[in-house]
């Protein structure tokens, strides 16, 4: 897995870096920054699993920090490593996977990473379909949301648009909790959503997809449920 740390201490950030190599030497490589900007710069040209970030900053805080991340289209796992707990409300907002009170200490890491591990091991579920004969295969992770258009559904990634021919309840059946119907002819990954507004949802790439009155009030709790549940 690919880390991302961020921390104005190099020694601090240095402490994390060796507080997750004890946790497993093999498992994790790691960046380590002490410039929110620098660690912004380098999301052009790498991809991180998930990120661990100090909110107490100089140049940005963690907070904003994060808040840019998700602007550019991250929707993986923060860990916010703070001395206060005031910012709590603050980082939540930004589905924050984990708030780590310092000191830090070996046991509260290992707990935090073993949770981690876990929510990423059942991330790793693909979804399986056939279009003009060719078997294809995503991580649900790559998928933002389903469009039912008419007698196909489109599936769409950051990057593609796939087509396949099924029934809203057969893609239903192939999802978790991170997904939610929202509309008759949308199903929404809750990882992807930036906004949850009365009538419509905000995707971090500014796409609005509608919530129809028929779905508002499930795909309301659905999706609150689901963001909890992610952060449990």
């Amino acid at each position: 897995m690919k880390v991302a740390i961020c921390d104005d201490s190099l020694v601090l950030a240095n402490q994390v870096d060796t507080l997750l190599h004890n946790y497993d030497m093999k498992r994790f490589d790691v960046d380590v920054f002490t410039n929110p900007l620098r660690l912004l710069a380098s999301l052009a040209d790498n991809y991180y699993d998930f990120f661990i970030l100090d909110i107490e900053m100089p140049e940005m805080s963690g907070v904003v920090l994060a808040g840019q991340i998700r602007d550019f289209g991250n929707a993986n796992p923060i860990i916010f490593v703070t001395s206060y707990k005031e910012y709590m409300e603050d980082v939540f907002a930004l589905h924050t996977f984990d708030y780590l009170i310092k000191p830090l200490t070996q046991e509260k890491m290992n707990q935090s990473l073993k949770r981690l591990t876990n929510y990423l091991g059942l991330q790793s579920r693909r979804f399986t379909f056939t279009f003009n004969r060719t078997s294809h295969s995503l991580d649900l992770t790559e998928i933002r949301y389903f469009e039912k258009n008419r007698h196909t559904v489109l599936i769409h990634t950051r990057d593609q648009i796939y087509e396949t021919s099924m029934t809203t309840a057969d893609v239903l059946a192939k999802l978790d909790h991170r997904f939610v119907q929202v509309h008759q002819s949308f199903i929404v990954n809750v990882n992807a959503v930036k906004h949850l507004k009365n009538q419509s949802l905000i995707l971090n790439d500014e796409i609005i997809i509608p919530i129809s009155r028929k779905y508002q009030r499930q795909a309301k709790i659905a999706i609150m449920a689901a963001l909890r549940e992610m952060m449990s």
